[in-house]
């Protein structure tokens, strides 16, 4: 015999609503299917911009020097498409006035 899960649940002071369905035939559901693909792929899509993030912050730091906490933000508020681009540039930095430049032009402001 399967769990049953609860798939809806509605309380008010006069009533108390709850459907359940087996554990099994809910998981094999296609919105069931269709909310775990979607979350699987933007916890992917997250783990890769924040791996992304942090190996450009790695080179930036073997390229500049120590980041600044002031610096740290901004790049930790770049947009992926940017952070694409700083990658790019960095390797052609020679230091920190480098990548401040590069903020200045390319960095949202905040």
């Amino acid at each position: 015999m399967s769990e049953e899960s609860v798939v809806y649940r509605r309380a008010t002071p006069e009533y108390e609503l709850v459907i359940t369905c087996p554990s099994d035939l809910l998981e094999e559901s296609v919105v069931y299917q269709d909310i775990l693909q979607k979350g699987e792929q933007r916890g992917l899509q997250q783990g890769l911009e924040q791996g992304k993030r942090r190996l450009v912050m790695l080179l930036l730091e073997e390229r500049c020097g120590k980041l600044s906490p002031k610096i740290r933000k901004q790049l930790e508020r770049l947009p992926a498409e940017q952070l694409e681009g700083l990658g790019k540039a960095l390797l052609k930095f020679q230091g920190k006035q480098d990548l401040t430049r590069w903020l200045r032009q390319h960095a949202p402001a905040h």
